[in-house]
């Protein structure tokens, strides 16, 4: 018996060491608690527009009937009924809510001040009477002297009573009128806390989120559509849906693809792969993303090798975004070079980069311009008389590409002789070539002459770009794209990825073509737009040493354009 004591015993400790763990390990955070399930909406059900009188008649709380068609309910407001209505405060409309100043309280403590007043004034009047007859009997030396006293009584009375009715004045409640809020009219507000709601209001956060946009319209450097290749032929066309072609079509267009890669392609593209530059063991740190900075190391190297790698040029780097390559080229200048970023998004990130650049004493040159590169007016610049510069960018999208080429286009027209000897060259990597589209390209004339193709057959070829990027488990398996960005740049991701998955998935509902023979199809298309740029850099420009090269095995995103006097 005692040993089944002595064991429930210890059995009991056991147990409470274990609560004990339990809860100091609950306290610092350790044991995450359950979280609680979802409930399944069932949109079988069909919503409440208007309450029933047996609803109405079962609640106790605000009438106010809230419909929320997101999360599929519709319900009465929780908030509680205001005096003499159905309504809860919130809910009540303006002209119904008026504060009370309860008048009747002020105005009786202002008679009975009044009466206070009065009679304090009678008894003064007796008494100096009073003193007054007495005096009569003095010398009238003391006679004058009495008067000044009563004089000095007189005027400190009439102080303190103006300072009874100051404070009676401050005292009485103020009025509180509500207002709606000028930037959103549900949010109804008292007018003396406008400009403290207006700092926290969320609509005026996203105004402050776009407020650069509308400042860069003020800037001498903007230019409404400069750069949006206006002499194009301009068509309204829409993005193909892979998944709606027909397969005739798609077999045709991939036999033109074939046979225009042999064409343009006889021989392989220039590779670099896995040659960085010399900085690249002094600048890399543990905390650093490894796949960018090779990236980026190789760009400076392929700089170097075309004759654009100097510490007195000013880099304008094309879609900037927070500005890790323009880091990169500074810190292996060993930080003595000037820098121009240009993008038309806010970075969170943008004061650190920023700063690491132009607080240093051999930075020659900075400027951060917040503009979209269709306005951009690089003529205005002045710095581009004073010094050499040269164009770079790592993963220009899209239609910028075409933007940035028709934007060194019209400086190269517009300029005098200094700007056009100081342009040393571009070297600029391409991607997302799903979201060009034939009203922004920069080489028409080379798709109507050379290849022959309708604007139509164009779109098809962009959308069959998305195909190089397909892997057998995933569908996107690189983003290019730097982490640290703002919230407005993940709306701008998640439309990308929105449209890219449209021409991903769901291809054609029969498999006209393989998984290796997509990416093949889709890695021609990418080559023959940057075909075309290269075609522009060459004739438009005037720069025949323009070259292609392979920058990095990391992304399939891999073209690099380069190109110099």
């Amino acid at each position: 018996m005692e040993e089944i004591n002595k064991e429930s015993n210890i059995n009991n400790i056991n147990e409470k060491d274990d609560e004990i763990k339990n809860k100091r390990l609950k306290y610092e955070g350790f044991v995450k608690k359950e979280k609680k399930k979802k409930q399944k909406i069932d949109h079988s059900i069909p919503l409440k527009e208007k309450p029933t009188q047996e609803d109405i008649d079962s609640h106790s709380e605000c009438l106010f009937w809230i419909v929320n068609k997101k999360k599929h309910r519709a319900e009465f407001c929780k908030y509680k009924r205001a005096k003499d209505s159905t309504l809860c405060n919130h809910h009540k409309p303006i002209d119904q809510i008026i504060s009370s100043p309860q008048s009747t309280i002020t105005t009786s403590s202002n008679n009975n001040n009044n009466n206070n007043n009065n009679n304090n004034n009678n008894n003064n009047n007796n008494n100096n009477n009073n003193n007054n007859n007495n005096n009569n009997n003095n010398n009238n030396n003391n006679n004058n002297n009495n008067n000044n006293n009563n004089n000095n009584n007189n005027n400190n009375n009439n102080n303190n009573i103006t300072d009874i009715n100051n404070k009676e004045d401050d005292s009485k409640p103020k009025e509180r009128k509500r207002i709606h809020c000028p930037l959103n009219p549900t949010h109804i507000i008292y007018e003396s806390k406008l400009q403290k709601h207006l700092k926290a209001c969320p609509n005026a956060k996203v105004g402050q989120k776009n407020a650069h946009i509308e400042l860069s319209k003020k800037e001498p450097y903007y230019k409404e559509n400069i750069n949006d290749l206006n002499g194009n032929e301009k068509l309204t066309l829409e993005p193909i849906i892979l998944s709606q072609v027909s397969t005739e079509n798609l077999i045709n267009i991939s036999i033109k693809l074939d046979q225009f890669f042999e064409k343009f392609f006889k021989n392989e593209i220039q590779s670099s792969l896995n040659q960085t530059h010399e900085s690249f063991n002094k600048i890399f740190n543990s905390d650093q993303q490894l796949k960018h900075i090779q990236q980026e190391s190789s760009i400076i190297n392929l700089l170097e090798k075309n004759n654009l790698y100097n510490s007195e040029n000013v880099y304008l780097e094309f879609g900037a975004g927070s500005g890790k390559l323009s880091n990169h080229i500074f810190m292996s200048h060993e930080k003595k070079s000037g820098h121009i970023l240009i993008d038309r998004m806010k970075f969170r990130s943008l004061k650190k980069v920023d700063r690491l650049i132009k607080n240093e004493k051999g930075c020659h040159h900075f400027q951060r311009l917040l503009i979209d590169i269709r306005h951009l007016n690089l003529s205005n610049l002045s710095i581009l008389e004073e010094k050499p510069f040269i164009i770079t960018s790592k993963h220009l999208c899209g239609c910028a590409t075409d933007f940035t080429l028709d934007s060194i286009f019209n400086l190269l027209i517009n300029s005098n002789e200094k700007v056009n000897n100081n342009f040393k060259g571009i070297g600029i990597a391409t991607c997302c070539h799903h979201i060009c589209n034939f009203n922004t390209y920069s080489n028409q004339s080379f798709l109507k002459d050379q290849l022959n193709i309708t604007p139509l057959e164009f779109q098809l070829i962009c959308s069959i770009s998305s195909w190089a990027t397909i892997d057998e488990n995933k569908c996107n398996e690189d983003n290019d794209e730097e982490d640290d960005d703002d919230e407005l740049i993940k709306k701008d991701k998640k439309e990308k990825e929105e449209l890219e998955n449209q021409l991903k998935i769901e291809f054609n509902k029969q498999d006209v073509f393989s998984v290796k023979r997509k990416e093949e199809l889709g890695y021609k298309a990418k080559r023959l737009i940057d075909y075309g740029r290269y075609l522009f850099i060459k004739e438009k420009l005037n720069l025949p040493n323009t070259n292609f090269w392979i920058y990095t095995n990391q992304s399939k995103e891999n073209l690099f354009l380069v190109s110099n006097k």
